[in-house]
């Protein structure tokens, strides 16, 4: 979570405004960008793309449990 995350996990020019809420692969694993929860207490406006992004990865991990209960 957070700039420092991102730079370090998909690239060091990324910048979360912009890398924010998109799906990227690195050695197999997902990893979707957001803003560090801190980050709201600074902009409150970002709560909203911060639930969204907490919302996509929680429907993502249960599409992975429900693939991983049918094999």
């Amino acid at each position: 979570m957070g700039s420092l995350a991102t730079k370090t996990l998909i690239d060091p020019k990324a910048k979360i405004t912009e890398v924010r809420g998109k799906w990227f692969e690195q050695n197999g694993a997902k990893i979707m960008p957001t803003y560090h929860p801190a980050a709201i207490f600074h902009d409150e406006e970002k709560m909203k793309s911060l639930r969204d992004d907490f919302r996509r990865v929680k429907k993502a991990l249960a599409s992975i449990g429900n693939a991983i209960i049918l094999q």
